[in-house]
């Protein structure tokens, strides 16, 4: 039996913003070497089946809402790496 962690934590930008747009909590983030990791809240022990079916292709969100999410992500990455784009 695995032990449920209190926190899912992955450094895919479209991951975690479609993770958030299906109502996970961002409790944090953390820069490292570059990268950005987005650190969610998995309390109520959730993240995980969403995961199973965000990478099988079958995770539903509401389109503006994962649209929101990605840029304001986006925007965070920018400003913690210092990597603004062409459309910061």
């Amino acid at each position: 039996m695995s032990e449920q962690v209190d926190e899912y934590k992955t450094c895919d930008m479209y991951q975690a913003a479609s993770l958030m747009a299906a109502g996970c909590k961002m409790s944090r983030y953390t820069a490292e070497r570059g990268r950005v990791y987005f650190h969610l809240d998995n309390r109520a022990g959730l993240v995980s089946g969403l995961v199973r079916e965000y990478l099988a292709h079958r995770l539903q969100v509401d389109a503006l809402s994962l649209v929101d999410h990605a840029r304001s992500l986006k925007s965070l990455c920018g400003e913690l790496t210092g990597n603004r784009g062409p459309n910061a």
